[in-house]
């Protein structure tokens, strides 16, 4: 600092209410010795600096020290915005925040509010919305002559990928578009890589919401790249497993399956176990879409290890889903149904349609490859009237008129039924099909 600091700094040195990067520059003048400056402080800072000019050593050793002091101090301040924000109902938050004490400073409540939103995520996805918008708000609201300019940016940035990230949560790709094209404005003016790999994920979940998955791929290769540059492997592996997810939406299961082994290998299995078991559930899937029953049971027996890590009842549901349809590849047959059933009841009470409709198609066709005919056909046109309830595109009414056609012209053989299926798994990836 060339400038003497202003009466406004010093008194927030002395209370410890600057930004970290301001008051170290305060702590250097002042070691620089400045005599004006620290006849202010000396008084309320007895014997915390002397005359003696420090050592490259030694001023690096400050420095350390310094920095560990203010990080305690910012992760008390934390806990404490964390607390204030909890404590507070989300529908009273916009009008309370200005009674938070005066020691939280306003980034501090902007972090707490985005993480109390991310928790929001698979319980309450429109308080998920508020609690980003509300944060996005308050960085907005920031004064850039009370803060670094560098870190009220990285905030609004932050916050706005954020409620992207919220909106796309929420099913509001629309909202999602708006949100990332405005963090999208302000990238130029990130330094911090981690937010900018951040930035790249959402956005990656943004066009994989819209299927536009060629776009997926290529931002998620760019965070791929800012994760191995600063020698994060367990982000990369997250990265990689969510490309492959992607890859096998797009079509190229192999490809998928590839990604997976190797993502689920660079992972620290230990800081995310939830991770770990949904990628082996992607694979399984994968590896049985590619025909490659055994192996596909073989990750299964790691999903089951893994349950607990899962996320509830739908999960269970997925995974009767997948040992029905490896049954039934494997040629199964009362073992595939046997768990066919559960499934598509499960997915009827969770009011899951097309997920319902299309386990009960291929029930009907386990059914019909036992020869028990009668109750095959039941089985699929109950399906179809699941599928005609929901709103479908014209390739897939069409289908559906097809085969409830084959149905009752007793034409609908298993090869049929089977290309029926393959029309219907492509179609809930987004991928072009034809029937």
């Amino acid at each position: 600092m060339i400038e003497h600091p202003t009466a406004l700094e010093l008194e927030g040195f002395i209370f410890n209410t600057l930004p970290f990067e301001r008051a170290r520059l305060v702590v250097v003048h002042l070691i620089q010795g400045c005599e004006s400056c620290r006849s202010l402080v000396t008084p309320c800072l007895e014997g915390f600096i002397n005359n003696r000019v420090l050592s490259a050593q030694e001023d690096d050793a400050y420095d350390a020290a310094l920095s560990r002091a203010f990080s305690a101090v910012q992760r008390r301040l934390l806990s404490e915005a964390r607390a204030f924000i909890a404590g507070v109902p989300t529908e009273a938050l916009a009008r309370k925040l200005a009674e938070a004490p005066a020691r939280i400073e306003g980034p501090l409540l902007v972090q707490a509010l985005v993480e109390r939103s991310q928790t929001q995520r698979y319980d309450n996805p429109a308080e998920m919305v508020r609690l980003a918008q509300l944060a996005a708000n308050l960085a907005g609201e920031l004064k850039l002559e009370g803060f670094d300019k560098k870190r009220v940016t990285d905030l609004r940035f932050l916050t706005l990928t954020e409620l992207a990230n919220a909106h796309r949560v929420a099913d509001s790709l629309a909202a999602a578009r708006v949100s990332i094209n405005e963090a999208l404005a302000l990238f130029g003016q990130v330094s911090e890589d981690p937010l900018k790999a951040r930035f790249f994920v959402v956005q990656a979940d943004v066009f994989g919401a819209q299927r536009v998955y060629d776009s997926v791929i290529d931002t998620l290769n760019n965070t791929r790249v800012i994760y191995e540059r600063h020698g994060e492997d367990h982000l990369a592996g997250r990265t990689l497993i969510k490309k492959a997810l992607y890859l096998g939406y797009s079509g190229e299961p192999e490809e998928a399956i590839r990604l997976l082994h190797e993502g689920i290998a660079g992972v620290d299995e230990k800081r995310e176990p939830t991770l770990v078991a949904s990628a082996f559930q992607n694979l399984c899937q994968w590896l049985a879409d590619s025909g490659r029953f055994s192996e596909a049971r073989a990750a299964l027996w790691e999903v089951r290890k893994r349950r607990h890590f899962l996320a509830g009842s739908v999960d269970d549901l997925k995974i009767h889903w997948l040992e029905g349809q490896i049954s039934a590849g494997l040629d199964e047959l009362e073992s595939a149904e046997q768990h066919l059933l559960p499934a598509k009841r499960g997915f009827a009470a969770a009011r899951l349609g097309y997920k319902e409709a299309l386990t009960g198609v291929e029930l009907g066709m386990v059914r019909l490859r036992m020869k028990r005919f009668d109750e095959a056909e039941q089985d699929i046109l109950a399906a179809l009237d699941v599928f005609e309830a929901l709103s479908i595109s014209y390739e897939l009414k069409r289908a559906v008129l097809l085969l409830r056609l084959a149905i009752h012209e007793k034409v609908a053989t298993v090869a049929f039924v089977e290309r029926f299926v393959t029309f219907l798994r492509r179609k809930e990836y987004g991928q072009s099909s034809t029937f």
